[in-house]
């Protein structure tokens, strides 16, 4: 079994804000259109607004992330083949993001990071962290690996830092990384 540690978050926001090439821009709020959980005459619960259109106020505590996982394991007999923390939003941006990857080593499972531009990383080590904690595998969107164009296009603080985290991953785990064409 793959378990899914969802930390929630929203594209654009939860992420340090939106690249210049962001195809979360200008979306708009749609509304929920209803499910078989709405109660009757309503369009819209919680089901439909969480789980429908993956919509979150911003990133959930990390009580609430591992509740989730929890109620998971419970129902299930499978071994977990792989843990993968992923959400609407930056994980590298996630505040408790630590403390998760912390708690999920103890299910002895290789830990898959899910989107990331490294734009929450900001001393350069904090790869060093994640690895020693059963991070196996990242996916890095790098966009460029010169600090002035992540500046620019990414609005990214401290490039180098994020630079610096996904050569650190690509030495010690499989890095799947994207990159964006600017025409």
């Amino acid at each position: 079994m793959e378990l899914l540690a969802d930390v929630g978050g929203r594209p654009g926001h939860d992420c340090m804000g939106f690249c210049k090439y962001c195809y979360f821009r200008g979306v708009k709020e749609v509304p929920a259109f209803g499910c078989q959980h709405c109660p009757p005459y309503q369009k819209g619960c919680q089901y439909c607004i969480e789980s429908v259109k993956e919509s979150y106020p911003g990133f959930k505590p990390v009580q609430m992330v591992v509740q989730s996982i929890n109620q998971t394991l419970r129902f299930s007999q499978e071994e977990i083949k792989r843990i993968t923390i992923s959400g609407g939003g930056d994980v590298s941006c996630y505040p408790d993001l630590e403390v998760l990857t912390q708690i999920l080593t103890q299910l002895e499972a290789p830990i898959h990071l899910g989107y990331t531009s490294g734009e929450g990383f900001t001393s350069g080590d904090e790869a060093e962290y994640y690895l020693n904690n059963g991070v196996a595998e990242v996916s890095f969107t790098v966009f460029a690996t010169d600090p002035a164009l992540r500046m620019e296009y990414m609005h990214d603080k401290t490039p180098q830092a994020a630079l610096t985290n996904l050569e650190l991953f690509c030495g010690s785990s499989d890095v799947y990384a994207a990159a964006v064409l600017i025409p």
